[in-house]
């Protein structure tokens, strides 16, 4: 996913396009980090419930870091909202303008980033690895078939668009997946 928006953002854009769509990521940076972070004590966690009661507990696990996801970014982006004419001009310079469509569709490919990872992980842990293939397949089918369009039609805003459809295809489709496999142990 990564590579189609980079590339076909720079085909259709140029690097000043990939530049300014990009640019807006860097305000999002800190709380990428620590979102990101959040799922890194999971792994050994979901991996040592084996039994039915722990995969339901395994689901819980991942959608209370979730909301604690979709709270910290919340606030993140309502911080620079409020911040906006010292913080964007301080980080960004005069060089960007209009960042805010950009700032937001950011927040949302970080929230279902977030979701992809740790339905990811709830999915390696329990050795969905099938699962996670196929929704990896499908939501790099759709990616590059939306990228080209919404960048066409959106411009910057489009090429970032695209990431956020990206990311709530693939979040979905893992999550989806996920939910299979906890419904499988619980069968077991």
């Amino acid at each position: 996913q990564a590579q189609t928006y980079t590339f076909l953002t720079t085909a259709m854009l140029g690097l000043s396009g990939l530049a300014t769509g990009n640019a807006p990521r860097a305000l999002l940076t800190p709380v990428t980090l620590l979102t990101t972070g959040l799922s890194l004590p999971l792994i050994p966690r979901l991996a040592n419930q084996k039994t039915n009661l722990h995969a339901v507990v395994s689901i819980r696990s991942v959608l209370a870091v979730l909301a604690m996801t979709i709270v910290l970014v919340g606030f993140y982006v309502l911080a620079l909202w409020l911040a906006r004419d010292t913080l964007i001009h301080l980080i960004l310079g005069n060089r960007y303008h209009d960042v805010w469509p950009c700032i937001v569709a950011w927040g949302i490919v970080s929230v279902f980033a977030n979701v992809r990872i740790y339905c990811t992980t709830f999915l390696l842990a329990k050795a969905g690895f099938r699962e996670l293939a196929a929704a990896n397949v499908f939501g790099t089918v759709v990616v590059v078939g939306v990228t080209g369009p919404l960048i066409h039609f959106f411009g910057v805003r489009g090429s970032v668009y695209s990431v956020a459809a990206g990311e709530l295809v693939l979040g979905t489709a893992i999550w989806l997946r996920s939910r299979t496999v906890a419904a499988r142990i619980q069968a077991t």
